[in-house]
């Protein structure tokens, strides 16, 4: 019993940690990023030049990034020509699998219908110079058409099947503490019926060796009066 409850405490340790982490990427929040979803990104981004930061809330280095990204964006917005942006992963399953996103956090620069991966690091002054004109070095790839309803369509199917692993999971964590529980509580039984009955014989042979110990002539001295 004692295992299974340090795991259970594990795993709830663990589902605090996750809803803290949750909640904390989204307290840097900045005025300057524009948070898009499938329904805006095309309206939004593909006619002016925008950078977009594709993340997820729980993501460490997003986290670590994210007071910096904040900065860029203050620093876009005294430029003036240029947006800044922001996709939730985690939310936007369709988008993330469009434009082929493999890590977090993967920033790209949408601009006359081209789209290109910043490579550098993450740092105001070279994402800066990079939106001005270091692009150009490297070869984009043209922005893909978003529907509206295929995303719909995807997110519900991607969504159903993301909680439909959780659950699963979750039943097996379940199954495995009960059968740690199970196995613990019938181990304890075993192990007491086993103490019980080694205290026992002691006693038995404690008997005997009292009995043999004691000088006496009649056989019958030990028996009960209407045996003797």
């Amino acid at each position: 019993m004692t295992k299974s409850a340090v795991f259970f405490a594990f795993l709830l340790s663990l589902a605090l940690v996750s809803a803290k982490t949750e909640r904390f990427g989204f307290e840097t929040e900045d005025k300057n990023v524009v948070h898009l979803d499938y329904k805006n990104i095309t309206d939004t981004t593909y006619d002016t030049p925008f950078v977009v930061l594709f993340f997820a809330p729980w993501c460490p280095h997003c986290m670590a990034f994210r007071p910096t990204y904040n900065k860029f964006a203050d620093a876009m917005a005294e430029q003036g020509d240029i947006q800044v942006g922001d996709v939730d992963c985690t939310t936007q399953l369709y988008l993330q699998d469009l434009f082929g996103i493999m890590q977090y956090p993967t920033v790209f620069l949408f601009i006359e219908g081209m789209f290109y991966e910043y490579p550098g690091q993450r740092r105001v002054k070279d994402m800066t110079a990079w939106v001005n004109g270091g692009y150009k070095d490297q070869e984009g790839k043209p922005l893909p058409e978003v529907s509206e309803t295929a995303a719909a369509r995807y997110s519900s199917i991607k969504m159903f099947t993301k909680y439909a692993y959780t659950i699963l999971i979750a039943a097996l964590v379940l199954g495995v503490i009960g059968a740690i529980a199970y196995f613990s509580y019938f181990r304890t039984m075993a192990l007491s019926r086993k103490g019980l009955k080694f205290q026992k014989g002691m006693k038995y042979e404690q008997i005997k060796q009292f009995a043999a110990s004691i000088p006496c002539d009649d056989e019958n001295a030990f028996l009960r009066p209407d045996l003797a």
